[in-house]
């Protein structure tokens, strides 16, 4: 089963699905008003700390002990890379060592792997042997579960963070 979860209130939705409400899409969009607001870093944090307790929800909640690193790519720039954009922004060193490994052990490596990718430095697919757990990014802070196992689905919705939203899950399972 594939999953879409977001921070998008699906009330805000019009009949086509279009998102209705004019809200921040990433990271640059700090410092810009939003409903008469200006988003913070502060605010970016909460939304992104939120996402990270489902990716984790997910990981531990899956059995799977290893995610690989697939479809990676950069967008940061690396001075040991010959071809790398002096003007993009610089990842943090231990990103770049998770990176290079190509695999995700531990809960804190999932944590910053999943921050870099919410953050733009990379875009990248995290997938578990035998596809158990997949984990994807899209545009506009859209990030999508694919499992088989209804008991990872479940974790989610029982540990679901205020303000964060499964599409396709009826109402009667979000309680």
């Amino acid at each position: 089963m594939f999953y879409r979860i977001t921070k998008y209130n699906p009330k805000f939705r019009d009949e086509y699905g279009g998102y209705t409400v004019d809200e921040w899409i990433d990271y640059s969009c700090i410092g810009y008003t939003y409903n008469g607001k200006v988003f913070t870093r502060e605010e970016y944090e909460i939304v992104e700390n939120k996402y990270v307790t489902v990716i984790t929800t997910a990981f531990r909640s899956s059995g799977v002990t290893t995610l690989f690193i697939n479809q990676l790519t950069k967008h940061y720039y690396n001075p040991k890379e010959p071809n790398s954009d002096e003007d993009a922004p610089r990842c943090p060193d231990n990103i770049v060592t998770i990176i290079e490994r190509g695999w995700i052990k531990t809960v804190e490596d999932l944590e910053e792997i999943s921050k870099a990718i919410l953050l733009g430095y990379i875009w990248a697919e995290l997938t578990s042997p035998y596809y158990i757990l997949n984990i994807t990014f899209g545009y506009d802070y859209y990030m999508y579960v694919e499992t088989m196992d209804e008991k990872v689905i479940q974790a989610i919705i029982q540990n679901l963070p205020e303000g964060m939203y499964i599409d396709g899950i009826d109402d009667y399972k979000m309680k």
